[in-house]
């Protein structure tokens, strides 16, 4: 009799246990969304109509630094034309890179674009998958640049060997 009963309570306390801890582990699994890098390459200018047109590839890569897949995270894009969004669910642990391919912008100035991104889901919403940068585009990095590569270790390795040749003949 005693034996049933140290083994039944023994069971108990091992499903306890075993209930208690999993439980633990779930209340620590996360997600921590966070934006990680940006970029863009500009890719042609177009006029239409009197009006030039930059486009651009916008890439956003946003990092989970959590344990857990992330709830569904929409990508905000806002330009001086309109919103873009993209939805994507994050792994853990990994980058998930949000591409804008071929994004028009008007003129030929510097653009400002917004970048906002948090989850889909209203509901959810928090401090760990919400967030926002700015991203500036410049037309001056996109002007043909119609130097020769390498022309300038050329130049400046003649001017050494100029250098040396003259110090030789003044010290004849």
């Amino acid at each position: 009799m005693k034996s049933k009963f140290l083994l039944s309570t023994l069971i108990f306390i091992c499903l306890f246990l075993t209930i208690f801890f999993n439980n633990c582990k779930a209340e620590n699994e996360n997600y921590n969304i966070f934006i990680k890098d940006t970029s863009t390459d500009f890719v042609k200018s177009i006029d239409i109509g009197g009006t030039t047109y930059e486009y651009y590839d916008i890439r956003i890569t946003l990092h989970n630094s959590g344990d857990v897949i992330s709830d569904n995270i929409t990508v905000k894009l806002q330009d001086e034309l309109d919103n873009y969004t993209q939805n994507k669910k994050v792994n853990p642990g990994e980058d998930e890179t949000f591409t804008f391919t071929n994004h028009p912008l008007p003129g030929e100035d510097q653009h400002t674009l917004y970048v906002s991104y948090y989850a889909t889901d209203l509901d959810k919403r928090g401090g760990h998958n919400t967030g926002s940068t700015t991203i500036t585009t410049d037309y001056s990095d996109n002007e043909n640049n119609d130097s020769i590569p390498g022309f300038g270790i050329i130049t400046l390795l003649w001017v050494i060997l100029l250098l040396f040749i003259t110090k030789k003949v003044w010290k004849k």
